[in-house]
């Protein structure tokens, strides 16, 4: 799988991984403003991207969950499906995730108008 995270319109990362390997391939890119780059230190494996991921997707113990299943399209819960029809965005932060091929920009995603 290949994606960008993005901060508004800036993109912060790109990112390779396989389902079949730990191995993460991420290029990153120098933002002026601090607290922008996600992974600016430590290892960057697999399992980091994945907890990123997971913090961009509904919490799956919610009440609701089962709903918000539904009205997604899964039949389980699974952040790498979620993230591929939510864009990871959050009303909290700019923070969204671009997948390979696509176009899209902030103000295509955005939750807050």
């Amino acid at each position: 799988m290949k994606f960008s995270i993005m901060w508004k319109n800036d993109v912060l990362a790109d990112i390779e991984t396989t389902l079949r390997s730990n191995d993460v391939i991420i290029k990153k890119y120098n933002n002026s403003e601090i607290g922008k780059q996600l992974f600016y230190k430590g290892r960057i494996d697999r399992e980091r991207i994945y907890n990123f991921v997971k913090s961009r997707c509904f919490e799956p113990n919610r009440a609701d969950i089962k709903e918000i299943l539904k009205e997604m399209n899964l039949e389980e819960y699974n952040p790498w499906e979620m993230i591929k029809i939510t864009h990871g965005v959050d009303w909290d932060d700019f923070y969204w995730i671009r997948f390979e091929g696509e176009d899209l920009t902030w103000e295509d995603v955005r939750v807050r108008r």
